[in-house]
C-alpha cells in the first residue's frame, strides 16, 4: 500500500469544508480537523493511483487559496 499526507494550517477549515466529501477512485481518504490543522492522508495501491489523486487535491486546495485570496 503507499501512502500520501497533505497537511495544512492556513484556512484549514475553509478547505476541510469543501473538501470531506470528495472522493477519489481506488484509494482512500481520510480527512482530520485537529486545532486548526487540516491532514489529508490518501492510501492506494499502485502508486499511479495515488499519484492521480494527490494531484487531484492538490489542484483543488490550490484552486481554493486562489478564490480565498480574490475575496
Amino acid at each position: 500500500m503507499h501512502e500520501a499526507e497533505i497537511k495544512i494550517e492556513r484556512n484549514a477549515d475553509i478547505i476541510y469544508n469543501a473538501l470531506r466529501y470528495e472522493e477519489a477512485p481506488r484509494c482512500r481518504i481520510k480527512f482530520e480537523l485537529k486545532k486548526e490543522k487540516l491532514i489529508i492522508k490518501i492510501e492506494a495501491r499502485s502508486i499511479s493511483n495515488l499519484r492521480a489523486a494527490l494531484n487531484s487535491f492538490l489542484r483543488w486546495i490550490d484552486m481554493i487559496e486562489k478564490l480565498l485570496q480574490k475575496s
